[in-house]
């Protein structure tokens, strides 16, 4: 699915759920990659694939990212979702 550059490049950003838990989304040759910050939860740097404007996938496990924007578009924020349905929601800061 082709996805606006546009629309790809405002969600990169650094998201957080907590003091401990960060996912860093960038914008690279085109493409969106997504990392967490604490080794513990075993995310490492990886491409996230469009299953539509807002919500992609990735290859190496059951993990999805839900882009999703508040009631007056002024702030964002991921919800991820497991095998379990949903997982965590983390804000975007900046």
């Amino acid at each position: 699915m082709n996805i606006e550059k546009t629309t790809l490049k405002a969600y990169a950003g650094t998201y957080i759920f907590n003091a401990n838990h960060k996912l860093i989304v960038t914008f690279e040759n085109g493409k969106l990659f997504i990392r967490d910050t604490n080794p513990k939860d075993m995310l490492p740097k990886v491409q996230l694939f469009a299953e539509s404007e807002n919500m992609f996938y990735m290859k190496e496990a059951r993990l999805r990212f839900e882009f999703v924007h508040d009631k007056n578009n002024n702030s964002l924020k991921i919800v991820t979702y497991n095998t379990n349905g949903k997982d965590a929601e983390c804000i975007k800061v900046k």
